[in-house]
């Protein structure tokens, strides 16, 4: 029965620029009821997140999941709101707002859904109450609900190579590389776009209060005339072959050494004489002892991938070195 009337669907980016990153997060903002009162309450609200340190920007939510959103208020039910802002929203919440007239009393009321949490939600009512009157109604609510929608967040430091790539953050676009923000703790989809062809794409995980420094490699489609293989992995013949080979040698060292032992006064039975047999075997030793080492140097110059990390967290922060060996 709601569809008739119209809304006013917004999406709004937040990034507190005045306070603490913890209260910081992209927010949607959806306005429903008396068709009359929704451009002052649009402006009202929009006026709010501003001077909180919010940004306009597009949709949150498509059509049918701003329908079914209206609808699960029509009848109180927020459970069924914060499904349809975990399942269909792209930002991190979602505010929603409906302003009706109750005879001559006009009812304002207001929800901040962040997705893992429980809605936020105030109502406010006034009798035969001027514009001004709504506006402030709007201010408190949403000064109420504030607290309660903060959205943890962490920072983001991304590099691409080469830079200059268009970054697309859970499918919205947020600058070019190098780039470095913070956004909300949690999963993200991360997709690199080079002339409107997608070239990097990657899921990454930021915990609350960390620092995530990354840097994605950009690849173009093989049909690209742009595109080059990726260099293949370093072979570890080379290493295999020293090893075989330093084995052998320590076997036949190893042998030698046993020949060393036949014949001569100590074995008077033994007719055979092996006089160069211990010299031989340390030779041989020393050659396969040797290719060994060699083989360990090749294997690690060549399958040795590393690089800095550093991380900061509200306790502290962890600094080293990350690698495969």
């Amino acid at each position: 029965m709601l569809r008739g009337i119209s809304l006013v669907i917004f999406g709004l980016a937040a990034l507190l620029a005045n306070a603490p990153s913890s209260s910081a997060g992209t927010v949607g903002v959806v306005v429903t009821g008396e068709a009359a009162l929704q451009p002052s309450l649009v402006a009202e609200l929009e006026g709010w997140l501003r001077s909180h340190g919010h940004q306009v920007m597009a949709l949150a939510l498509d059509p049918p999941a701003t329908t079914r959103l209206v609808d699960c208020f029509t009848v109180d039910d927020t459970s069924c709101a914060r499904k349809v802002v975990e399942a269909k929203s792209r930002t991190d919440s979602v505010v929603f707002a409906r302003a009706t007239h109750e005879g001559k009393t006009i009812s304002l009321t207001i929800y901040w859904i962040v997705k893992g949490r429980p809605p936020a939600g105030g109502r406010r009512g006034c009798e035969e109450c001027a514009e001004d009157a709504l506006r402030g109604a709007a201010d408190e609510l949403m000064a109420s609900l504030a607290p309660a929608a903060t959205v943890s967040t962490g920072r983001l430091n991304l590099h691409s190579t080469p830079e200059g790539m268009i970054v697309m953050l859970d499918g919205q676009k947020i600058g070019v590389t190098p780039i470095e923000r913070d956004i909300a703790a949690g999963e993200h989809s991360v997709v690199l776009v080079d002339g409107g062809t997608r070239v990097g794409e990657r899921q990454v995980k930021l915990d609350a209060g960390a620092t995530v420094d990354i840097t994605m490699p950009v690849v173009y489609p093989r049909d690209d005339n742009r595109y080059r293989p990726p260099p293949s992995g370093p072979s570890h013949l080379p290493s295999i072959l020293c090893w075989a080979g330093g084995g052998v040698l320590l076997g036949a060292a190893g042998y030698m050494f046993y020949l060393g032992q036949q014949g001569g006064p100590n074995h008077p039975e033994d007719r055979y004489e092996y006089p160069y047999s211990n010299a031989t075997g340390f030779g041989l030793a020393g050659a396969g002892a040797t290719a060994i080492g060699v083989g360990v140097w090749l294997w690690v110059r060549g399958s040795q991938e590393s690089a800095p990390l550093a991380t900061l967290t509200p306790g502290g922060g962890y600094i080293g070195w990350q690698g495969r060996f």
